[in-house]
């Protein structure tokens, strides 16, 4: 049973509360995200795409919606770098990025900053295997690395799982 009161101070009784507090994009936390944001870090290839098309963009995360973005920055003309540091993308997208001439995979390996004055003009990535870095000079940085759930507002009602999310007829 959950009791609600809103702001005028009526109250409510109930049995059900829906909590519709939707997601939030994943961020790499790294220095030049925020400064760069819309002047070539890109969360949505469907807005970019057209900006990005026949330039060098990094294409940051190792699942299917990752793969899929970098497939069809590919088929524009783009020559795409997919950094990841784990690989969990269906192996039937991973066999076809694999066999296009301009799409290089760098797995095991995480952004470390992205650089650039008034737009993006490269990145340093991290190889987690030997911890050495290295400079990519692209133009596009999109970053594919999923959602994070807005629970906070019932993280005190509720239970939560690993991810944040609500957990649903336990």
């Amino acid at each position: 049973m959950f009791w609600l009161t809103t702001v005028s101070g009526k109250t409510y009784r109930c049995h059900a509360l829906i909590v519709a507090t939707g997601m939030q994009r994943r961020t790499l936390n790294v220095p030049g995200e925020k400064k760069l944001l819309r002047r070539g870090v890109s969360y949505v290839l469907s807005q970019d795409l057209p900006i990005f098309a026949g330039k060098s963009v990094a294409v940051v995360g190792g699942g299917n919606s990752a793969l899929q973005s970098s497939l069809e920055l590919a088929k524009n003309k783009c020559r795409v770098i997919v950094i990841t540091p784990l690989w969990t993308a269906d192996p039937s997208l991973s066999e076809e990025a694999r066999k296009l001439p301009d799409l290089v995979v760098l797995d095991s390996h995480e952004v470390v900053e992205i650089k650039g004055e008034d737009e993006v003009e490269g990145i340093t990535v991290r190889n987690l295997r030997n911890g050495r870095e290295t400079f990519y000079r692209v133009s596009g940085v999109l970053v594919a690395i999923g959602h994070s759930p807005n629970s906070f507002l019932a993280s005190q009602l509720v239970d939560l799982n690993e991810k944040k999310e609500i957990v649903v007829n336990p």
